[in-house]
């Protein structure tokens, strides 16, 4: 029997959900244990449509709230130090958790309140597996004081990795930074990616998911380049949030497509689905000819539209400031992305995990330049080149079906985390 989980998360697990939410969701929707969710008291209590079932432990992050307003950029680094500070005063309660011999705690959160609960399980005796998705504490300076001792996210952080038996990590990358950063010895460590769902195919797109059925190798890929090829399909698919870690790379392909309009390639467009405040946020920075907003579409609904695609789009910051992200983090949207079967166009650093994860399978072309006439240029390159956009192509829904499937990804996963909890082979009894 599967050891129980204890999750702590920036949210509930939710298949509409986010980044880390809809990872999780994805991950642990077919896990063969009990899991507990540990949420926060100020978190949304009533169900959300797409939500995996698991039981809900609530903790108080006591009475220090961040402001909403516009003086919470000031007030609130000021908030968050008393919250911290206040919780470790607290005494810990887990009467609504299992014993710490009876599960194994997985921590993946980008909060720091969170990260810290899951530091106070360490410290009551609970095994914590710590799952990082992008380096968020880089840049965090944040400190706060108990018993005469100063504290902060990075004492934590290093302390959670050097206890815990083995990590999950989203990339190579940011397992090489924080081993590194905290000058840790090696760990049994899984790079694990949100998986790629099985979908339906629309009538367009069913004939290259049958082809590809029995493609095991790369030289049935690589017959196409005999084929007399055409790409008449322009269009550019940008899906999920925009969040200041993807926003000026994103708005510098929103710039090329308005060039190549201004240009007479009326071919090229750019719809974006995302939220409608995230719309709202950058909407006069990307609004132009050939570029459209197409609302927010539930998980279940998104992988139409993708598939109407040309090329679906994936953007990493250029900006000194969020390069921490940019470096570590491979996207949740990619595994959606490769599982319609379209190439993937990743603008961003040059030594984006991203990037790198869409060049390492050869999934879809690399643009490392902000510079809109630049992007534009290499748009109408790609336009030229039919053998390698459609050797591509069927890279990405053969991974998908493959390596990075849902089934593969979760018995990988789950192997980890039994092999994790089960005893070592010198204790057990010998008969």
């Amino acid at each position: 029997m599967a050891a129980q989980l204890i999750l702590i998360s920036d949210g509930k697990p939710s298949i509409n959900g986010a980044g880390i939410s809809q990872t999780l969701a994805n991950l642990l929707d077919a896990y063969p244990g009990k899991i507990t969710c540990i949420c926060a008291d100020t978190e949304q209590r009533n169900p959300m449509p797409g939500e995996l079932p698991m039981t809900i432990a609530y903790y108080s992050t006591g009475p220090w709230r961040c402001w909403s307003n516009r003086l919470g950029h000031w007030v609130n680094p000021y908030l968050l130090r008393k919250q911290l500070q206040w919780m470790m005063q607290q005494p810990l309660d887990t009467t609504d958790l299992p014993a710490p011999t009876a599960a194994t705690v997985l921590v993946s959160t980008t909060v720091a309140h969170k990260l810290l609960y899951a530091w106070r399980l360490l410290k009551a005796g609970y095994t914590v597996l710590p799952y990082f998705m992008d380096d968020w504490m880089a840049n965090d300076t944040r400190q706060w004081k108990h018993h005469r001792q100063w504290y902060n996210i990075h004492l934590i952080t290093k302390e959670l990795l050097q206890q815990a038996p083995a990590w999950l990590m989203i990339s190579r990358q940011l397992a090489h930074t924080l081993r590194h950063r905290y000058n840790l010895l090696p760990k049994p460590t899984l790079i694990i990616h949100n998986p790629a769902p099985s979908i339906e195919f629309a009538a367009n797109n069913l004939q290259l998911a049958r082809s590809t059925v029995a493609e095991d190798d790369l030289s049935c890929k690589l017959q196409t380049a005999n084929c007399k090829l055409q790409i008449t399909n322009r269009k550019l698919v940008y899906a999920g949030s925009i969040w200041p870690m993807h926003a000026d790379a994103l708005i510098a392909v929103a710039k090329a497509i308005h060039l190549l309009q201004a240009q007479g390639q009326t071919a090229y467009q750019l719809t974006i689905y995302t939220s409608e405040a995230h719309w709202a946020q950058y909407r006069l920075q990307l609004t132009g000819p050939g570029v459209q907003y197409g609302g927010w579409k539930p998980y279940h609904e998104i992988h139409a539209p993708l598939q109407q695609a040309g090329l679906l789009v994936c953007t990493a910051s250029f900006a000194e400031a969020h390069q921490a992200y940019s470096r570590s983090s491979v996207q949740t949207k990619l595994t959606d992305y490769m599982a319609c079967g379209k190439p993937i166009l990743f603008v961003g650093p040059a030594d984006a995990a991203s990037g790198a994860f869409v060049e390492d399978y050869d999934l879809g072309f690399t643009l490392a330049t902000a510079l809109p006439a630049d992007i534009a240029e290499r748009l109408l390159s790609i336009g030229r080149m039919p053998e390698q956009y459609r050797r591509k192509q069927l890279n990405t829904l053969h991974e998908a079906r493959t390596r990075f499937s849902k089934a593969i990804v979760q018995q990988e996963l789950y192997a980890f985390l039994k092999k994790l909890s089960s005893p070592p082979a010198e204790s057990l009894p010998r008969h």
